[in-house]
Parts: C-alpha cells; sequence; structure tokens
C-alpha cells in the first residue's frame, strides 16, 4: 500500500509560476495583481491547482505597510499635544527625569542641602515644608534615625505641641550656652527651628530674635511663605475659546507682593496712629488703628 505524499507548502505551490516568470518570490511582488492572474491562467492549470496556486499566493504576500500621511500624523499630534492633562502630565514626566539624572550625579544630597539653604533664606518654604526638609537633609542622625524622628513627630505627636518639641530637639544640639542665652524664646517660640551648622544659625538667630520681639521683627521680611505643605501658591485658569482649561497660572509672586502691600499699609497706619495722639477734632485716644472709636471735642474749643 502506497503512502500518501505530504502536502505541499505554499512555496512549493508556486514554485511553477516563479519558473514561468524567472522571478524569486520576493520579485514577485513587485508585479501588478492583474499581470499575476493572467500568468497563472497562462499555466493552464486545472481548476483546483488554480485554485491552491491563487490561495498559496494571497498567504505569501506580505501585509501592505502602515502607511499614515505625515499631514494626518501632525495633526493628531497636535491634538493629542493640545489636551492639557496631556501637557501637565509631560511636565511632570520631564521633572522626573531630572530627579533620577540628578540623583545619579556625585554630590547630589549636597545640592539639595543648598538649594534648602538659598531657599530657607529666601523665604521660600512654608514651615511645614522646613521642618520636614530639616530632618530630610539637615538632621546629624543617620537618614533611617532621621526619617524615623520625622515620623514619630507626625504621627505620636499632637499638631499643638509639634512645633515646641520639634524645637525642643534642635535645642538639645545647640552648645548649652546657646540653649541657656535663648532659652525662653525656645519655649515660646511659634515657628520650627532649622538645625544648627550648615549656614541655618543665622536663620535660626533671625527666628530667636523675632520670638523674643527685637531685631525690628515686625517689619522684616517673614522666614517662612505663607501657605500649607504641597498646598503651593494660588493659581488662576487660563480657559481657551471653547471654555476648557488651557494652564495654569501661578499666582504666588502676586500674592507676595499683595501681602508686602498690605504689612506696608499697616505699618504707615500704626505710625501715623501714634503719632497723631490728641490731635485735632474727631481723634480717639490711640489713634484710628489703634482701637477706641468715640469722637472727642477739642478742650481749647
Amino acid at each position: 500500500m502506497s503512502e500518501t505524499p505530504p502536502p505541499k507548502t505554499n512555496e512549493e505551490i508556486v514554485e511553477p509560476l516563479l519558473s514561468h516568470l524567472g522571478a524569486s518570490l520576493s520579485e514577485l511582488w513587485l508585479l501588478p495583481p492583474a499581470f499575476l492572474e493572467e500568468s497563472v491562467s497562462d499555466l493552464r492549470l486545472a481548476p483546483p491547482a488554480a485554485a491552491r496556486l491563487l490561495i498559496a499566493l494571497a498567504r505569501l504576500r506580505p501585509p501592505p505597510p502602515q502607511e499614515k500621511s505625515l499631514e494626518r500624523y501632525l495633526s493628531d499630534r497636535e491634538a493629542r499635544d493640545d489636551e492639557p492633562w496631556r501637557r501637565e502630565a509631560r511636565k511632570a514626566e520631564v521633572q522626573l527625569e531630572s530627579f533620577s539624572r540628578g540623583f545619579a550625579e556625585e554630590g547630589a544630597m549636597e545640592g539639595l542641602r543648598r538649594d534648602f539653604l538659598s531657599g530657607a533664606k529666601a523665604g521660600l518654604f512654608s514651615e511645614e515644608e522646613a521642618l520636614c526638609l530639616s530632618y530630610l537633609l539637615c538632621s546629624a542622625s543617620s537618614p533611617a534615625r532621621a526619617v524615623y524622628d520625622l515620623s514619630c513627630l507626625l504621627l505620636r505627636v499632637p499638631p499643638a505641641s509639634r512645633t515646641q518639641t520639634h524645637n525642643w530637639h534642635v535645642a538639645g544640639l545647640m552648645s548649652k550656652a546657646r540653649r541657656e542665652a535663648n532659652g525662653r524664646a525656645i519655649a515660646t517660640l511659634p515657628w520650627p527651628l532649622f538645625f544648627d551648622g550648615g549656614g541655618f544659625e543665622t536663620l535660626n538667630s533671625k527666628l530667636l530674635s523675632l520670638g523674643v520681639g527685637v531685631s525690628g521683627g515686625g517689619s522684616e521680611k517673614p522666614v517662612f511663605a505663607e501657605r500649607r505643605l504641597l498646598e503651593g501658591s494660588g493659581a488662576l485658569r487660563i480657559l481657551g475659546p471653547d471654555g476648557s482649561q488651557t494652564a495654569l497660572l501661578e499666582t504666588g509672586p502676586l500674592e507676595q507682593a499683595l501681602a508686602d502691600l498690605k504689612a506696608a499699609v499697616l505699618g504707615r497706619g500704626r505710625g501715623r496712629g501714634r503719632g497723631s495722639r490728641g490731635r485735632g477734632r474727631g481723634r480717639s485716644r490711640g489713634g484710628p488703628w489703634q482701637g477706641g472709636g468715640q469722637e472727642t471735642e477739642d478742650p481749647k474749643n
């Protein structure tokens, strides 16, 4: 009993057509489809054989390339990039990529400490930000112990006591003479101190002097920014013609300018109040910024 021959592969089926045309398989697809169909007819195959040849050609034909016009590509990309959330996501990705590059550089942590010091001197950080960065970057303890101390401060100390607990932690690392000289200020200080060392001593001296009401504390630039941790400054929404948000404008500089203006106005008002006590008609005792409000007659009249 004779064995049944194995079925031919697609390449074997199209071999007669390749021989008839004198072309290779890769060259075959450069020919027009109509010409290929005529060439199959020229072989005068039985209908089943011709059908198998056409099926093999269809199976061997490479898929058409995915073509997209440059205009369509640019249009799609512009539409995607125009979505506000994509722009914000890309900005964040760029920032996070810079974190990775910076961490790989030598002296990365020291660079952060320098940035912290310069930012603290410029009053860029809130009290909470400064406190957390102090533990993360400036603690004399090991990194693990610094993280542990900060975590305990946030998790196990009531909010009303955190600043005072932190300040006594910092004070415990000061020299005895410095601690004794500033004990009264440390006990009542409403702001967190920095860890002494690395240039932060000057900031601590400023905080301690403000705490006891000396060195003109009322008119000096604040050491801390007035915002909560992770809150940042305010922002104004920029809307497009269709009413959708297209951008955010940070209002930190404007808020700071308004705060400075308010402090200046109040300062001048207090000065006028002190300098006008007892002068003229309609002035209350202590001036208009010092309370009171009842009008008094000039004793000369």
